[in-house]
């Protein structure tokens, strides 16, 4: 029995360290906001929600092309080596955009060479955490990707102590990625071996990555962007309230949905998947999850341990619930089409996503006038993506009972 469990802790070790990094950006994110004033909450929130989205496209989709085109042998990888330098230039790009945006337009009170700094390690965290991730290395790959978040949750733990240290707060997280990306890089050297080809042209890499990142943005934007139109369209005090809110009811879903995608993609890479099967197990599972997550969250609120008015927030609480389901099934979807899928439904599937947003986006605009009109509209693209990507995932999966 104690060998079975053993087993099983080495089998899931890399859902333990997603556990840990999701519980230390959770927790920080919760404490966070009755530790800092209003004002300094919704500047961490925004610097958050850029680093999320930086984790999700800041490659520009050449993480994407690079576990679409890349093989593996033993413990060789080889890929061809025009993805290097186009890395390099798209991590620069996504961080001095970012930097643009978090400086100048937002305003943050912080370091303009720290934030850039932070930016650009984001972007190369998740490209080490592909190359580890494809050479199935997944608790190694976990331990790259959840650092910054672990840390987050460390931070917290000595912010309790010493509120005044929060000053250093993005200073301290500037120099722990660097040492993590310092790590990594002495890991993969020892660890893997790398060949170089010359296999596909530019032509080839552009359009892929091109298409990926189409596909990235636009998640990206449905799992983000209703916090920057808060942030744009409402106060600060309404955008961390609602940044809180979300912590609690649609954060703890990106656990299953990030360990679905992890495993799925590099799984389907050399096998085909029973999609009714998989799709049973995981609804039965993500409902589950809602009504024990509400039940949880409803309890803690009743005997004041978190500071939150169930019932005034009780439709948006019901849309996050409904989205963090959509997501957990699209996750696997998204999976089949990142190992399986061809570069022309690749662009199908692109242009009738954009297409149908942007007629639901026009349509529902002149309706929002709250924020929870804002996340209804984007429950309303999620179905969407759904819909279009669990259609086309069927030509790659067999649906045996």
């Amino acid at each position: 029995m104690i060998k079975y469990y053993i087993s099983l802790l080495k089998k899931h070790a890399s859902l333990l360290i997603m556990g840990l990094g999701a519980f230390g950006i959770f927790s920080t994110n919760v404490g966070l906001k009755s530790i800092l004033s209003d004002h300094d909450y919704y500047n961490y929130s925004i610097i958050v929600t850029v680093l999320a989205l930086l984790a999700s496209f800041g490659a520009l989709g050449l993480d994407q092309v690079f576990l679409r085109l890349a093989s593996v042998k033993g413990k060789t990888i080889s890929f061809d080596k025009k993805l290097l330098p186009t890395a390099l230039i798209s991590a620069l790009l996504t961080s001095f955009c970012s930097y643009l945006y978090l400086i100048h337009l937002v305003e943050v009170e912080v370091n303009g060479v720290i934030i850039f700094i932070i930016c650009f390690s984001s972007v190369w965290i998740m490209l080490f955490y592909n190359v580890t991730r494809l050479a199935s290395l997944f608790v190694i790959s976990q331990l790259i990707q959840n650092s910054w978040k672990i840390f987050f949750g460390t931070m917290l733990v000595v912010l309790f102590f010493n509120e005044g240290l929060y000053y250093y707060f993005f200073h301290t997280l500037c120099a722990f990625v660097i040492i993590v990306l310092v790590l990594s890089l002495i890991y993969l050297k020892q660890k893997l071996s790398f060949k170089l080809e010359n296999s596909h042209t530019k032509r080839e890499i552009f359009l892929f990555s091109f298409h990926f990142f189409l596909a990235l943005l636009a998640v990206s934007f449905l799992s983000q962007g209703d916090r920057l139109l808060v942030e744009r369209t409402f106060t600060e005090s309404e955008f961390g309230d609602y940044f809180y809110l979300a912590t609690y009811f649609l954060f703890p879903f990106s656990l299953f949905q990030s360990y679905i995608g992890f495993k799925e993609l590099v799984y389907m890479k050399s096998e085909r998947l029973n999609l009714n099967k998989k799709l049973k197990a995981i609804f039965s599972g993500s409902l589950l999850f809602s009504f024990f997550l509400f039940f949880l969250i409803s309890l803690f609120s009743k005997y004041n341990y978190i500071n939150l008015d169930i019932k005034d927030n009780l439709p948006m609480i019901v849309v996050f619930l409904i989205i963090g389901n959509i997501k957990i099934i699209y996750s696997l979807f998204s999976s089949v089409i990142g190992a399986r899928a061809s570069l022309k439904q690749i662009k199908i599937m692109n242009l009738t996503f954009i297409s149908t947003s942007l007629f639901v986006v026009v349509i529902f605009w002149g309706f929002i006038e709250t924020i929870t009109s804002l996340v209804v509209m984007f429950s309303i693209l999620w179905l969407i993506r759904l819909i279009i990507w669990g259609y086309f995932s069927q030509r790659h999966t067999f649906n045996d009972n």
